[in-house]
């Protein structure tokens, strides 16, 4: 096998498809494939939906596809780059299951659907695809790797693991992939699941299995609506991400700063509180900052006032004219009215 070490996925990046892969001799002794590989985040493009069930009976839809996102802030060409997948326990090879991709600019937080084969004629038509290739992929568990040149002999069952720096994304998914990113693979897929990575692509820490989830197939393609991440998810390994999609993390609106690992609330003049552990932030109105839902729902902070914080599926009540409402259990506070689900009172809007 020839390792492959190359210079870091920025200068790749920054070179794009007119430079060749700059390697250097003095890479290390190759490594069992069985386990983790890490290197620097995904920046840029990312492999953000796999889906291996196409055409299978009972399928959601006929064909397999891989989506990539941008969840980067600036607009990337695709033409430098090469899809290559290889089965769980299989190695990859140079001259198999690889798909150049054309010379298509991806702005940020656009998406792109890479159409590719079945094993049956089961399932729905695929949205129009940006891009087509004629291999299939599994649907319970493999391999997929975004990159400059195709890998050839690594990342299968005994074989030397591919070197992290030839890539740019990595995924590994299903129990029985040989190679992933992190501390374990992304979850198995199936006939009418997608491997999705989280916050609809945001979520990006180098751990397949944190960063991805399985769910409903929803393939999306470059006239699907734009997922612009707002705040940067997974450097240094945090999984903070933000968007101004719906999805698993808030975005930010009228003039409110969103929160993480929940779906955060617009401020209209003031600042939504972060949802925390699946928890809702309602609306800040009139200078107001809503408090955080910690398993709850935070309520909306009206003239002036602050809502205080949903607990243990409690919903907090607003706060109006300088009063806080507060809940534990889904007790209200006072100083306002409030309702089941955290509607607010005094003019404030619930989360």
């Amino acid at each position: 096998m020839r390792t492959i070490r190359c210079s870091s996925l920025a200068l790749l990046a920054a070179l794009g498809a007119a430079s060749p892969l700059a390697c250097s001799s003095d890479a290390p002794p190759p490594r069992e494939a069985t386990g983790e590989a890490r290197h620097a985040l995904s920046a840029t493009i990312v492999i953000s939906q796999v889906y291996g069930g196409g055409g299978e009976v009972g399928s959601t839809y006929g064909r397999d596809y891989v989506e990539l996102f941008n969840r980067g802030d600036i607009a990337m060409d695709l033409g430098w780059l090469t899809l290559q997948y290889a089965g769980a326990k299989d190695s990859f090879a140079s001259g198999t299951h690889v798909l150049g991709l054309p010379d298509v600019v991806l702005a940020p937080g656009q998406y792109y659907l890479i159409a590719l084969g079945a094993t049956g004629v089961g399932g729905a038509p695929l949205p129009a695809p940006d891009a087509q290739g004629n291999f299939v992929i599994d649907a319970v568990a493999g391999k997929l790797a975004l990159l400059k040149e195709p890998l050839d002999g690594c990342g299968g069952d005994g074989a030397p693991a591919c070197e992290p720096d030839a890539y740019l994304d990595f995924v590994g998914y299903g129990p029985s992939a040989t190679m992933y990113e992190g501390t374990g693979p992304a979850p198995a897929g199936a006939g009418a699941l997608a491997v999705h990575r989280q916050g609809e692509g945001c979520v990006e820490t180098d751990d397949n299995a944190s960063d991805f989830r399985a769910r409903a197939a929803a393939p999306r393609n470059m006239s699907a609506a734009k997922n612009r991440c707002v705040a940067d998810a997974g450097v240094d390994g945090a999984a903070d991400a933000e968007s101004d999609a719906s999805g698993d993390a808030g975005g930010d609106a009228a003039g409110g700063s969103a929160g993480a690992s929940g779906s955060a609330g617009a401020g209209a003049g003031g600042n939504a509180g972060a949802g925390a552990s699946g928890g809702s932030a309602g609306a800040g109105a009139s200078g107001g900052s809503a408090g955080a839902g910690a398993g709850g729902r935070g309520g909306a902070g009206a003239s002036g006032g602050s809502a205080g914080a949903g607990a243990s599926g409690g919903s907090a009540g607003a706060g109006a004219s300088g009063g806080v409402g507060g809940g534990a259990g889904g007790s209200a506070g006072a100083g306002a009215s409030a309702g089941a689900g955290g509607s607010a009172g005094a003019g404030g809007s619930a989360g």
